[in-house]
């Protein structure tokens, strides 16, 4: 009979193994049942060390207890996921939490400099408004996390993205069946997001490599006020945009059978305010903007439905510069998307740009049988005569708005917006002449209480009425001395931009800079008033409704 093997405490093998179960079942439960019965090998090793089984226990039930908070989490909890490239809402989560008692520390952070978010990060500016000024984002990276919201408990799992910068795959849970409690906060922090110290933006989308509409920033809604309009037609427009987005105009098209699609058509010299015009109304609509250029390399026919069908409905769609793609009936090279043609130069040498779209390709994407309703689509141009006539027919281009180079009108009212300050902001014209020599005059207070006493409100007032009829007399010598329509107002803006603390200077010298820019365009064009760069606010008529 072999000689049974003796362990140190005493006690042989076999009892060990015998005691196993018993052991691991006290200790860590279940899981030593099925290593004793489909292990045995590994039951033996253990036996001959229990101190290991004892440290195992605690470990073991630690992700007994993670096993089971799983299945809780799938079982008894809705969830909504927020994917890391959705910058936008991952930025308005975050400015969300900030404001959050987190139940547990940020232990675990990312931190990324604000010059490296800006120039290699998409939609890397979103995260600007978190800094309060400061030059790093540090984005928390805890894996979960927990906090309370209107009474109820949420819970965050987060999985870590591996492209650089912010931003991460994040998962809400709240215990329940329904995700509402999760989609009216989360609704709630996108739209806390939208709005900051009162000042409403609007969302600006581009698309990315022709595959997708990407948010490229966002920038403070301009009021319509500050755009120049010739008189009646800013509310003529508006009126007709009004109109469109009605609920009620929707029913009235799907009852007759019509697209309910509106296209405008914004024509004139450059720099006269076409884009402006077009952000304003945006703003003025709440509306998020497409921006597409049928230049990009990335666009092609089928590319081109593909953005335009996902496009959300309420949206303005804005193509800049149409007759710049030399869109026309012409049969279109095939080439891969993103792939560059030969390149073509003009007589100077100058290389020069085409599109990959064709004239049907865009015809279709604006109107065709998968076309999308319930847009605006805005199309700018600086030379409306070179457009085919099947692109502006009515259908595609029911509203004509033409831009003009600045009437005697909007000249003063240039002058006038440059330099009339808001209310109880700016002393009078005297007194912004001191201030840039270095005396500047500021209100009396009491000394007694701090604040400022009726005089010296009476005072301000009286100031600042001065200065708006000092501002008015200017304008109006600054009019006589500006011709009419031989300037863009983003011209005449640089001007004055040149003299934003003295406006009387900037009457004073407005002749020279007349007859030098006028001899400036004689000579590179032998034409006068079409040199207008960059974007301003111009003169808008809308002159015909085509085919209506």
């Amino acid at each position: 009979m072999p000689k049974k093997k003796v362990l140190p405490d005493g006690s042989t093998v076999e009892e060990a193994e015998n005691s196993l179960s018993n052991q691991l079942l006290g200790q860590i439960g279940l899981s030593s049942f099925i290593i004793s019965t489909f292990f045995p090998q590994i039951a033996k090793w253990l036996a001959a060390h229990p101190k290991l089984v004892r440290r195992l226990s605690l470990p073991l039930a630690l992700w007994f207890g993670y096993e089971f908070l799983v299945e809780l989490m799938s079982n008894a909890m809705s969830s909504v996921d927020i994917g890391a490239e959705d910058i936008a809402l991952n930025s308005s989560f975050v400015s969300f939490l900030a404001k959050k008692k987190l139940v547990m520390s940020q232990r675990y952070m990312s931190a990324t400099s604000m010059q490296y978010l800006r120039n290699n990060v998409s939609n890397g500016r979103l995260y600007e408004k978190q800094l309060n000024g400061a030059s790093i984002f540090f984005d928390p990276k805890n894996k979960y996390q927990f906090f309370w919201h209107e009474g109820r408990l949420f819970v965050l799992t987060v999985e870590k993205s591996m492209r650089p910068g912010p931003g991460n795959h994040v998962t809400v849970w709240t215990f329940g069946f329904s995700p509402k409690p999760i989609v009216d906060m989360l609704s709630q922090a996108y739209d806390n997001s939208m709005r900051e110290d009162g000042k409403i933006v609007t969302q600006i989308y581009v698309p990315y490599h022709g595959r997708q509409w990407n948010l490229q920033g966002e920038k403070a809604r301009r009021p319509l006020s500050s755009v120049y309009l010739a008189e009646g037609q800013k509310q003529k427009l508006l009126n007709d945009v009004t109109g469109y987005l009605d609920p009620k105009n929707e029913i009235w098209h799907q009852e007759r059978s019509i697209p309910h699609r509106r296209g405008y058509l914004f024509h004139g010299p450059p720099g006269t305010g076409k884009t402006t015009l077009a952000m304003a109304i945006a703003a003025h609509f709440k509306l998020q903007v497409y921006m597409l250029s049928l230049l990009d390399e990335y666009v092609d026919d089928a590319a081109l439905l593909t953005l335009f069908q996902s496009i959300r409905k309420g949206c303005l769609l804005l193509l800049e510069d149409v007759d710049c793609a030399g869109i026309g009936r012409r049969a279109k090279v095939s080439t891969r998307p993103g792939a560059k043609a030969k390149p073509k130069y003009d007589d100077s040498g100058n290389e020069v740009k085409e599109s990959r779209v064709s004239l049907s390709g865009l015809l279709n994407a604006i109107d065709g049988a998968g076309a999308p309703e319930g847009h605006m689509l805005i199309m700018s141009t600086n030379d409306p005569d070179s457009l085919d006539a099947a692109l502006v027919r009515a259908g595609r281009v029911d509203t004509w708005v033409h831009f003009d180079l600045a009437t005697k009108s909007q000249i003063k009212d240039i002058f006038i917006n440059m330099y009339m300050p808001a209310t109880g902001s700016t002393p009078s014209l005297s007194q912004q002449s001191s201030e840039c020599n270095g005396h500047a005059n500021g209100a009396t207070t009491n000394g007694t209480n701090g604040h400022t006493s009726l005089a010296d409100e009476q005072k301000r007032e009286n100031e600042e009425l001065n200065f708006a009829k000092d501002v008015h007399r200017l304008a109006e010598r600054f009019m006589n001395k500006v011709p009419d329509r031989k300037f863009s107002p983003a011209q005449l803006q640089g001007y004055i931009m040149l003299y934003k603390d003295r406006p009387a200077d900037a009457v004073e010298d407005v002749e020279d800079w007349v007859t030098g820019k006028l001899e400036h365009e004689m000579q590179q064009s032998g034409s006068v008033g079409d040199a207008g760069t960059g974007e301003g606010e111009g003169g808008v008529l809308v002159v015909a409704e085509k085919d209506l």
